[in-house]
């Protein structure tokens, strides 16, 4: 689905006006962070070194962090919107209610990272680790996920309509009462994955095997498209019909 029909679909917000473009420090950054500034929107930041720092709060939306060092960094309630953190170093890191919606994450590391309650509408996430991470009533609606490695992690509760799937790994994650209408879940790999009360309309599982996973109380409609074979009403599913 191309981009703006996304946004339109999701009521997303319209790309931003790019900031002026300046290389920072992390010492700079430290001490404006310090001295009171927040905001440091479209800043150069690639490579930087701000592992364990607390940055709560923090403005770096369309900032260039790729390749980034913020392991176990506080980023929570902070803006990323369309940052690029592609590659970036984010293990055990808090981005709780942080904004990163549209923000490019690309083979990032986010290993037991927690973005429990964030805005991660449409964000990019080809390929990125995200395994026993906290991703508790995130907002993850069209965000791409192909491929991403998602093993253990917390979804209870997370919004995913519309968000592409196809080949991530699931295995032991729990997704109890997520929303994931019209998802792209092809090709995804489950293992003792907790699908319970999960609203699967519309969902695509392509050839998944669905055999270990714990799918009662989970919704489905005439547009869930099952695997081979699959019985739903068996497997303890509650199927919605459209008036």
């Amino acid at each position: 689905m191309a981009l703006s029909a996304l946004r339109s679909r999701l009521r997303l917000s319209p790309p931003l006006s790019s900031p002026p473009q300046q290389s920072l420090s992390a010492a700079h950054l430290l001490e404006s962070y310090q001295g009171g500034q927040r905001g440091f929107s479209g800043a150069v930041l690639r490579g930087i070194q701000l592992s364990s720092v607390n940055l709560w709060q923090v403005q770096l939306d369309q900032a260039d962090l790729s390749m980034a060092i913020l392991n176990g960094a506080n980023l929570g309630e902070g803006s990323f919107i369309e940052a690029i953190l592609t590659e970036a170093h984010m293990r055990g890191t808090y981005l709780g209610k942080a904004n990163l919606s549209q923000a490019h994450l690309e083979r990032a590391n986010l290993w037991q990272a927690s973005l429990r309650g964030a805005e991660v509408q449409a964000a990019h996430f080809h390929h990125a680790n995200l395994s026993g991470a906290n991703l508790e009533q995130a907002q993850l609606q069209g965000s791409f996920l192909c491929e991403a490695q998602l093993w253990g992690a917390n979804l209870r509760a997370a919004q995913l309509t519309g968000a592409d799937l196809r080949g991530a790994r699931l295995g032991g994650a729990n997704l109890w009462r997520a929303r994931l209408r019209n998802c792209d879940l092809s090709q995804v790999i489950f293992a003792q994955t907790d699908l319970s009360e999960v609203d699967l309309r519309g969902v695509c599982f392509g050839d998944a095997d669905l055999s270990s996973c714990f799918l009662r109380g989970a919704l489905y409609d005439e547009q869930t498209q099952f695997p081979g074979g699959f019985d739903p009403l068996k497997a303890g599913m509650r199927v919605v019909k459209r008036k």
